[in-house]
């Protein structure tokens, strides 16, 4: 006949503690999905919003439609081409002067980081999008609430070595270059023909105590 033996009741504790924080953990990662499934099922829903009215007729009293092979959005990180990188930079310049610094800060040497020229350049895009003739009347409050919002968060930790150093470029530690903002066409284009395997134009080594 077995004995009965006595229970330990704090080693039981201890593991029902443990597995309480494990359920816990579960639970957190749990709610974490969710928020991020929700967020990428309203970032899809205003994507397809920007391409339904991408290919729909055109403004200005055109009744012709809009050919299906629609021009793709300018993307930076991927342009080969000197003329576009140009215009590209120089309309996304002005854009930042006229719109974007009104409601965010943004470093002097922000030309240099190529994911910000990418992030501008979208928010552009979609702020076109969102203040065009016929228009959804939720566009640009999407703009204000999920677009502009998301871009400076992504902005600010890519340039966040820069934005301690009073105006100069940051490429590692201790590594500062003053930036001369003039030489924008000459940054677009070694940017679309070199895509950053040379340094860049415009910066000058600076030494800092």
């Amino acid at each position: 006949m077995r004995r009965h033996e006595p229970l330990d009741i704090d080693a039981a504790v201890i593991r029902l503690a443990g597995d309480v924080d494990r359920l816990r953990h579960d639970v957190n990662q749990l709610a974490a999905l969710r928020g991020d499934v929700d967020s990428h099922s309203r970032s899809l829903a205003d994507l397809a919003e920007v391409l339904r009215r991408i290919r729909s007729e055109p403004s200005g009293g055109s009744t012709s439609p809009v050919d299906d092979e629609a021009v793709p959005p300018p993307e930076w990180l991927t342009v080969t081409d000197p003329g576009e990188a140009v215009d590209l930079l120089s309309g996304v310049d002005q854009w930042v002067r006229d719109v974007w610094r009104h409601y965010h800060q943004l470093v002097v040497c922000w030309a240099w980081h190529p994911c910000v020229v990418a992030e501008l350049l979208t928010c552009q895009l979609l702020w076109r999008e969102a203040v065009a003739v016929g228009a959804a009347a939720g566009a640009l409050g999407a703009w204000h609430d999920r677009w502009r919002p998301g871009a400076a968060q992504r902005i600010t930790r890519a340039v966040m070595a820069c934005e301690r150093t009073d105006g100069a470029h940051v490429t590692g530690p201790g590594v500062w270059w003053s930036v001369d903002v003039t030489v924008l066409d000459e940054l677009a284009v070694w940017w679309a023909t070199t895509h950053g395997t040379t340094p860049p134009p415009g910066l000058t080594r600076e030494e800092r105590r």
